[in-house]
């Protein structure tokens, strides 16, 4: 006798939502929502007390627009309970499936199979596409070929289609198997959602501002006047939403330019692993490893793949266990320590960008300060074993960076976040970008640094080595 697999947890879910859609459309017939709740999540009304004579109620869902960062971590629960269906899916035997189907129920759920998308563009090539899936869901190309297809249809979506679109991509780029072209079609997937998703907010900004205004001084109370501040509270949401996707977008662009390469580079985790194993777990020297082919063809293509990979938060684990399986590889070699910290440099940038849109909070600055920190060290840790004089584009490169952190965050720091950094520090890590940026002088770019850094130890009121004036 077969077992009964029962109703699957997204099945269970796609039930409640769809039951609870329902009696939300009889409560709220002839209403217009502004905001789509399936763009987001959960939500809540701004009124939800009983309508009272000559005051019209109205109804609309305030998300927390403002905190992209949390619904990232939400995304990631969904990609990875989808993940678990499929492996879950592969465990199982032909004839588990078929008992499955028997009993009304599906071999494989539509978010697995990738049906989702079909229901939207039902060509006989997506209707294919989603009949491999449904045979085996892990086929990495054949999902990533299914997305492609429909965002290649040339048709205007549902906003919440394109997020649905982008967890597609995710999942088929999460299974450790990475390539140029899976990563660069996923970073086009993630810019189209965000594009449509800033917008969809843009279009439900004005339309309040435009409703509040209409409103305003009409004599008689209504749900405008009443609520103002919480309108104009979660307009505020919406534009700051906005900011942190512009933000987003910017660093995508930077990636996609920098990663130059045009053939398909592929790399999978098992590859590095089996390095690693066939040196016996024991360091090499480091000139022997520089000559062992195998080695620098990996690092060429981990740089390449993680150049992309930093801008893709759904894949932050992945891109973890990536650069911790390269720093296994050699101990003692900068690369693995440079790539990580262009990673984090990454999160950087987008919670100073979260700060510019909005956010300006204590634990916001407190969370900008530990990235910095957290970036700074890596950095620090390239530039300790290229030592005292770099060989490479790469090694020169890392010392180049060290010092352009150091100045960014000094003149970020300063203007953006109003912080007062202690001078012993920043003599401390000024004199040490101006001695890397000595060792590697003669090009346009390090010349500028020179002089920014300059300049900042004169703004100090340090001297011109970087050393605190006694006084």
């Amino acid at each position: 006798m077969q077992p009964d697999l029962g109703t699957s947890p997204i099945e269970q879910d796609a039930e409640k939502k769809n039951e609870k859609k329902i009696a939300l459309k009889k409560k709220n017939k002839g209403k217009k929502d502004f905001i789509n709740e399936d763009l987001f999540g959960a939500s809540k009304t701004l009124d939800d007390s009983p309508a009272e004579e000559g005051i019209s109620h109205l109804k609309i869902k305030a998300q927390e627009l403002g905190n992209i960062p949390g619904l990232i971590d939400h995304w990631r629960s969904e990609i990875n309970f989808r993940k678990k269906e499929i492996l879950d899916y592969s465990k199982t035997t032909f004839l588990q499936r078929v008992g499955n189907v028997m009993k009304g129920g599906e071999a494989v759920s539509p978010e697995v199979s990738g049906e989702e998308l079909s229901k939207f563009h039902p060509t006989k090539a997506v209707l294919a596409l989603v009949k491999l899936l449904k045979r085996d869901p892990a086929h990495m190309m054949n999902r990533l070929e299914l997305v492609s297809m429909v965002l290649k249809s040339g048709r205007d979506f549902p906003v919440e289609l394109y997020r649905t679109l982008l967890l597609q991509a995710t999942v088929a780029c999460s299974f450790g198997e990475y390539s140029n072209v899976g990563l660069q079609m996923l970073i086009w997937t993630q810019d189209i959602y965000f594009s449509k998703l800033y917008y969809k907010c843009q279009r439900e900004a004005i339309a309040l501002e435009s409703k509040l205004k209409s409103e305003k001084g009409g004599g008689k109370e209504n749900a405008f006047t009443r609520q103002s501040q919480g309108l104009r509270n979660h307009i505020g949401q919406v534009t700051r939403n906005m900011e942190i996707i512009k933000n987003f977008q910017k660093q995508t662009e930077k990636a996609i330019k920098e990663n130059k390469s045009v053939h398909n580079t592929e790399l999978t985790l098992d590859e590095i692993i089996n390095c690693l194993l066939e040196t016996g777990g024991k360091d090499k020297n480091m000139e022997d490893r520089k000559q062992d082919e195998k080695w620098s063809n990996i690092i060429k293509r981990s740089a390449e793949l993680l150049l992309l990979l930093r801008v893709l938060p759904l894949l932050d684990s992945e891109t973890k266990k990536l650069t911790a399986q390269l720093k296994k590889m050699d101990k003692n070699d900068p690369i693995p320590y440079f790539l990580d910290a262009k990673v984090q440099m990454s999160d950087l940038l987008f919670k100073v960008g979260q700060y510019q849109g909005g956010e300006r909070t204590t634990k916001m600055l407190d969370q900008i300060q530990e990235s910095f920190k957290a970036t700074l060290h890596l950095y620090g840790l390239a530039v300790k074993r290229v030592g005292k004089m770099p060989k490479s584009k790469m090694e020169y490169a890392i010392y180049i960076e060290y010092a352009s952190l150091v100045h960014y965050f000094y003149k970020t720091s300063k203007v953006t976040l109003g912080l007062r950094l202690p001078p012993e520090w920043l003599s401390t890590v000024f004199q040490k970008s101006t001695n890397l940026l000595s060792l590697v002088q003669g090009k346009v770019q390090v010349d500028q640094l020179m002089m920014d850094i300059q300049r900042d130890v004169l703004e100090e009121g340090l001297d011109k080595s970087g050393s605190l004036v006694s006084s």
